[in-house]
This record gives structure tokens, C-alpha cells and sequence, in this order.
């Protein structure tokens, strides 16, 4: 079952973006975020987190050193919506 709740896509990308920061610097691999203050949205947290987590990690192998990755999140006022 999935449990929607409301969850701040940003601090959750900062978490993530955190705890892959190691591994990036060690590949020689830059990761920056351009969102927001905060993003507030109706999602499954747990989801969100392992969908993120999957696709730096996945960025993290195929960038080569010295390359980066952006992670963009921006929101709709007018629609409510998140978009990665």
C-alpha cells in the first residue's frame, strides 16, 4: 500500500545529494541542486527517495570524472505540481 503524505521534495534531494556526496567526489563527479527554498508535495516519501537514489547512482556510473549532474526541481503555482 502506498501512503501519500506531505513531504519537502527539496530536503529530500539535499538528504540525498548529501549522503551520495562521497562517492561523488571520489569519481571526481560535481552534483548541485537548482530548486526552490522548499517544494511541498502530496507523494509517497519512501518511493521518492529510491526513484531519486536510483537515477544519481545511475548518473554517478555513467558521468565520467570531471563531468556533473543538476538536479532541477521547479513548481507549478497555477497546477500544485513538482516536476524533477
Amino acid at each position: 500500500m502506498t501512503i501519500l503524505g506531505s513531504t519537502d521534495a527539496v530536503s529530500l534531494i539535499r538528504g540525498e545529494l548529501g549522503e551520495l556526496g562521497e562517492e561523488a567526489r571520489t569519481r571526481g563527479v560535481s552534483l548541485s541542486l537548482h530548486a526552490p527554498e522548499s517544494a511541498v508535495a502530496a507523494t509517497d516519501p519512501k518511493m521518492l527517495r529510491c526513484i531519486l537514489r536510483g537515477l544519481l547512482w545511475n548518473a554517478l556510473h555513467n558521468i565520467p570524472s570531471g563531468g556533473g549532474a543538476i538536479v532541477s526541481l521547479t513548481t507549478g503555482a497555477v497546477t500544485g505540481t513538482v516536476r524533477f
